[in-house]
């Protein structure tokens, strides 16, 4: 279960209903045993061997925790010191850790509706948003905090999570942090929009990160298996010519051939008049694939064998393609909501595009249109026509079951857009398959 031997059979159901499988790591047993020590003696926390040290003690005895003596050497001998520290007992403190864990989920979680608002920056609980969510950081795990913030802003909108400055840089930086940031970034103080933009750009950089590899190396070339290059790139080892040539390196003893020289396959380039033109949806149950969007047209237009055009839409177009050097200030701009006209938006699209045959245009939208079915498939039908390259997608990211109109979506694959559900690796390949299956020169 936990590092406490006896739990309240009504606290631990609670745990387990709000926070599923991270109830059974429910508590860092340590940082709430110095928290808590630290709090009642006003001085400076033990170490974290002195730490484990108390908890082995309360495992054993469920006695008072004994008194560690300190030696120091006086007179060229080692002599016991002892220590004045107030010992606890055991079950007071077990139970005071669990006291604390329950009232900072009740904190949240046992709020009645009304008490959404907030009075002099507490709740009824007694607690500051800082001071709560500081709380929760030092008592549970970083997966149960994740569950717990994520509750706090999407079900109980405590804002303050997000435009607090003191709150903030508490935070755990991930994808739910982002959203919310998103979502309320327009309640923020411009104090609290540097903090945040700073955010955004620690947790871009992470997301990037993760998908930057993949899409380069699906993108950026193919093995050209007939022509040999002088880069020297491990994973492009042409290994049958490399040993052939230095086989008379072989050493029978050792069994080993020395290598003089390895030889590499060259990369393909791809042709570099072929245009990306990313239209996205930026309704709020888009949020998500607007996220993704953006961060991957960063990262089109970063290739050289790609222009790349990123367009936001509701029932405003919006061109923010200069900012795909800087993707943080796109997202930063995005205005979640209003309605959507996605036949408007196609229409904005058709400005960029100069060579339909090389032109691929990715449409992201739940496909719910605002502006008239028939004005959109029209547009559709216009596009494939001048043989303009077209992808549906109703999300893009990892995981989720998107919602979009599916009556919407079936009319379109009828008319060869088929429409679907995308990571951006598979973005990535769908669109390398449409550049090699040209034909046209």
């Amino acid at each position: 279960m936990s590092d406490i031997e006896t739990i309240d059979a009504e606290t631990a159901l609670k745990w387990r209903l709000i926070l599923g499988k991270h109830s059974e790591k429910n508590l860092k047993t340590e940082d709430a045993i110095k928290s808590l020590k630290n709090e009642k003696m006003g001085k400076e926390t033990p170490t974290k061997a002195h730490a484990k040290q108390q908890v082995a003690k309360q495992k054993k005895g469920g006695k008072a925790m004994k008194k560690e003596g300190k030696k120091a050497k006086v007179g060229g001998k080692l002599t016991p010191q002892r220590d004045t520290t107030p010992s606890i007992p055991s079950e007071d403190l077990n139970q005071e850790i669990m006291n604390s864990m329950d009232q900072s989920l009740s904190f949240l979680y046992d709020r009645p509706d009304d008490e959404e608002k907030q009075e002099g920056g507490r709740y009824s609980a007694g607690l500051s948003v800082p001071a709560w969510i500081n709380k929760v950081k030092t008592l549970f795990p970083k997966e149960a905090v994740e569950v717990i913030q994520k509750d706090a802003v999407e079900k109980y909108k405590i804002t303050a999570l997000v435009t607090d400055p003191e709150v903030l840089k508490n935070v755990e930086k991930n994808m739910d942090l982002l959203r919310a940031i998103l979502r309320y970034k327009d309640l923020m103080s411009p104090q609290v929009r540097i903090i945040a933009k700073q955010i955004v750009r620690d947790i871009v950089e992470q997301i990037k990160k993760k998908i930057m590899w993949d899409v380069y190396r699906t993108m950026v070339g193919e093995l050209n298996r007939q022509k040999h290059s002088p880069i020297k790139n491990y994973k492009n080892v042409d290994w049958k010519r490399t040993l052939f040539k230095n086989i008379k390196n072989y050493d029978p003893e050792t069994e080993n051939i020395t290598l003089e020289k390895i030889f590499f396959w060259a990369r393909e380039r791809k042709r570099s008049d072929w245009r990306i033109i990313v239209d996205v949806d930026q309704s709020g149950s888009m949020l998500d694939s607007t996220i993704y969007s953006a961060i991957l047209a960063s990262i089109f237009a970063s290739l050289p064998s790609l222009k790349t055009n990123l367009i936001l839409f509701d029932t405003r177009f919006v061109d923010m393609t200069e900012y795909l050097n800087d993707v943080v200030e796109a997202l930063m701009a995005v205005k979640l909501g209003g309605g959507t006209n996605i036949a408007g938006s196609l229409d904005y699209c058709q400005q960029f595009i100069t060579n339909p045959k090389k032109t691929i245009l990715v449409l992201i939208s739940d496909f719910y249109e605002g502006g008239g079915y028939n004005k959109f498939y029209n547009k559709i039908k216009e596009l494939k026509e001048a043989q303009v390259k077209v992808i549906g997608i109703c999300a893009l990211g990892y995981g989720g079951q998107p919602a979009y109109d599916r009556n919407c979506a079936t009319k379109l694959a009828t008319m060869g857009v088929p429409v679907g559900a995308y990571t951006p690796k598979k973005l990535a390949e769908h669109i390398v398959d449409l550049i090699k299956g040209d034909t046209t020169t």
